[in-house]
């Protein structure tokens, strides 16, 4: 029901061949992806609301497939590992990580350990098979031997509370300006838990209205204009629009067995 994370669920082409055309056939223009947005519509079948090809999900959330776009794009310095280091009794099964990134080179640390440096090819990807390990996984992105950048993921352990990341801190009082807030579940030490689907309920008060809750979920058939969704992937989107009003508007987020947290907005 759900697409790969990697560049191999494909209809026709994979990212990096299309890429490849694009870049080796001088009468070759272009592709055409299908689609650059999940949207509702168009699925499989029930209770599929939707085939999750974008590269941007239904929540506005970037897939991996984003970063492999970026990564063959973007002049600024990017690197992006996939997938997640949350892997429960997995213990010693080999994991593929994937580097997608537009420097020279990576190199993979587990636990500081080094798994070696590899250089990046036409694959336009980086692989390492790792059997898995509970800890800290580490790409240092390289040019010239010198690090440009780095990404890091750790093992998360249980969900603990919510975190509340807002796409800006005010707005206009003008019943029209919304403000995107972006759940995150994470355990005791603020570390995101990748697989947690908690059930989250929004509570508002104040000078504003909750238009519209969406976590990404392609078989989530739960109505958008609701307070409560559950997370996916451990995430949620909430979108909240002035009701103008000139105050301010309180944002909470609660959750059965999780620490509930607190955000405030200005209406001005």
């Amino acid at each position: 029901m759900y697409q790969s994370s990697y560049d191999n669920s494909i209809v026709r082409m994979g990212i990096r061949d299309y890429w490849k055309a694009t870049k080796n056939l001088p009468y070759f223009l272009g592709a055409f992806r299908w689609t650059g947005f999940d949207y509702l519509g168009e699925s499989f079948g029930w209770p599929a609301r939707t085939m999750n090809f974008g590269v941007i999900d239904l929540a506005g959330f970037p897939t991996d497939n984003y970063y492999l776009y970026q990564s063959l794009w973007t002049e600024k310095p990017m690197v992006h590992m996939l997938p997640h280091w949350t892997h429960p009794s997995k213990e010693n099964v080999e994991i593929p990580v994937v580097i997608y990134t537009n420097c020279e080179s990576a190199e993979l640390f587990l636990n500081g350990k080094s798994l070696g440096e590899k250089p990046m090819t036409d694959a336009l990807q980086i692989v390492w098979k790792v059997p898995y390990t509970r800890g800290k996984l580490k790409v240092v992105a390289k040019n010239k031997g010198q690090e440009v950048i780095r990404k890091i993921y750790q093992t998360a352990e249980a969900p603990y509370t919510v975190k509340i990341l807002l796409n800006k801190q005010s707005i206009l009082a003008n019943q029209k300006a919304i403000i995107h807030a972006e759940i995150l579940i994470v355990d005791k030490n603020g570390i995101e838990v990748p697989k947690a689907n908690n059930l989250l309920t929004f509570e508002l008060e104040g000078a504003g209205k909750l238009i519209g809750l969406e976590n990404g979920d392609i078989i989530d058939l739960s109505p958008h204009k609701v307070d409560y969704r559950k997370a996916f992937n451990g995430k949620c989107l909430g979108i909240i629009q002035s009701n103008g009003l000139k105050g301010d508007i309180k944002l909470k987020i609660k959750s059965k067995g999780l620490i509930p947290q607190t955000v405030h907005i200005t209406a001005h």
